[in-house]
Order: structure tokens, then C-alpha cells, then sequence
């Protein structure tokens, strides 16, 4: 065998040898997953600190807004009778729009929550609680008391997303114990409510 062909040989046999250890490099690289970070692994590694206490108590507050917007009916209707002298079915009415908002809000704002963000919705549901509370104080009418809180209503049913939107900043461990303290702190709030309106 020439001299010159042994090289050849040999530099064939290398080249082959790296085609082999390339395309095994490739193979390996495409077996390996390549690392990511989630959402989630970002909230696990947060654990609980001082964000998750404040939005606790934003939470917290939204809650007793509806708590004391739905318990207020108890307190409005029998005011409403005297003053104006309506009827049981017209104090009935009072409630019943209330939860007819709620019935048709609910699904809307999950609908908006989900698409457009838990706090802007939040926001939204919040101001528009606020506007038409304040404004059934100065309602001149008995339709203009049924139409103001039917809007109330309409905007406590965006309020539920706020246990969602606790829920998505907490690691999963404490996720039922800390569930649990907020439900309990929300009714602490109805019979904080209950024992306000004593004093009217």
C-alpha cells in the first residue's frame, strides 16, 4: 500500500470519527431538555413574604366591600319601608335585583378577568361598587334605589376573582390553610357588619 493512501485513509477514518462524535453530541443535546422557569417556579421560590401579606389584606378589604354591600340589604329595606312606605313585594324587590346583578355579572367578569387580568378587573368592579354605593345614598326615587342596586350587583359578581387572583401568588402547600383563614376572616366581616347596623 502507497504511503500516500495510507494517509488518505487515515484522514478519512478521522473525518468519520467527528461526523460520529458531532451527530452524537446532537443527539444528546436534543435528549437533554433545555431548562425553563415558570410562573410557577417563580412563586414557589417567593414563598410567602410581605407581597403576599399586602395583597392578603387588599383581598381582605374587597371582601368586606361585598360583605357589607350584600348584608346592607338587611339594614336599606326596612329603612326604605318606613320612609317611602312601600310594600313587602316592593322591600323584596330591593334584594332580589341585587342578586339578579350578580347572576348576570359573574360570568361576564370571569369572562373579562380571564382575558383582560385579575387586577384591572378588580379595579374596575371596585370603582363601580364604590360609585353606585354612594350614589343609592342619594337615590330620589324608589326605581332610582331598584336600578343602583341592581348595578351593585351586577359589579360584586366581578368580586369573586379576588380568591383566584390570592390564590396565583402563593406556594401550593399553604394554599388550603391560607383559603381557609381568608373564608374565615370574611365572616368575620358579615358579623362585624351585623353588629354596625345595631348602632343605626
Amino acid at each position: 500500500m502507497n504511503p500516500s493512501e495510507v494517509v488518505g485513509s487515515t484522514q478519512l477514518d478521522s473525518e468519520d470519527l467527528n461526523k460520529s462524535d458531532s451527530s452524537e453530541n446532537v443527539l444528546d443535546a436534543e435528549k437533554k431538555p433545555n431548562p425553563t422557569y415558570t410562573v410557577e417556579d417563580a412563586v414557589e421560590a417567593a414563598g410567602f413574604g410581605r407581597f403576599q401579606l399586602k395583597l392578603f389584606i387588599l383581598c381582605g378589604a374587597i371582601s368586606a366591600a361585598d360583605a357589607m354591600e350584600m348584608l346592607l340589604l338587611s339594614v336599606l329595606g326596612p329603612a326604605l319601608r318606613c320612609y317611602w312606605l312601600l310594600s313587602s313585594g316592593q322591600v323584596a324587590a330591593i334584594t332580589t335585583v341585587v342578586f339578579a346583578g350578580f347572576l348576570f355579572g359573574a360570568p361576564l367578569w370571569g369572562f373579562i378577568a380571564d382575558r383582560f387580568g385579575r387586577w384591572p378587573t378588580l379595579l374596575i368592579v371596585l370603582s363601580m361598587i364604590t360609585y353606585f354605593g354612594i350614589i343609592t345614598s342619594c337615590a330620589p326615587t324608589y326605581i332610582w334605589v331598584i336600578i343602583l342596586r341592581l348595578l351593585v350587583g351586577f359589579a360584586i359578581g366581578g368580586g369573586n376573582s379576588r380568591l383566584v387572583f390570592l390564590n396565583e401568588f402563593r406556594k401550593f402547600p399553604i394554599t388550603d390553610g391560607y383559603t381557609i383563614i381568608f373564608l374565615c376572616l370574611t365572616n368575620v366581616q358579615f358579623y362585624l357588619t351585623c353588629i354596625l347596623s345595631t348602632l343605626y
